[in-house]
């Protein structure tokens, strides 16, 4: 038997502080994969992680469902939780930014982190 997952961080992507929910957040995790490959690990915490996902499209479907039926003139924007592998998110941001954009964000968090995160 394994320790389970150690959540090592847990935050939201704005850029800063406001009380607004946020669009985008990232977890990261410790795991120890002992006789499983680094892709069986994977595959069970992305089908853990997209049924999370589903769970909770479908509770805040529920809820704004009922707030909709009680307020006047509201509705819920379409949304979906979007699961991704650093890979994929990579390509997105490619995708959508540019890579110089990404490149030069990279090394903005790494200089960050080399003067102590200041």
């Amino acid at each position: 038997m394994t320790p389970p997952p150690v959540s090592l961080m847990q935050r939201d992507l704005k850029e800063a502080y406001s009380v607004q929910t946020p669009d985008a957040a990232i977890a990261m995790y410790n795991v120890l994969f002992l006789q499983q490959s680094f892709k069986e690990i994977n595959e069970k915490l992305l089908t853990g992680a997209r049924k999370a996902a589903g769970n909770i499209e479908n509770y805040v479907q529920q809820k704004s469902d009922h707030f909709a039926n009680v307020a006047d003139d509201f509705t819920m924007p379409k949304f979906r939780i979007n699961v991704m592998m650093y890979e994929e998110l990579y390509r997105e941001a490619v995708k959508r930014h540019g890579e110089e954009e990404v490149t030069r964000r990279q090394n903005l968090l790494v200089s960050q982190r080399d003067q102590g995160g200041s």
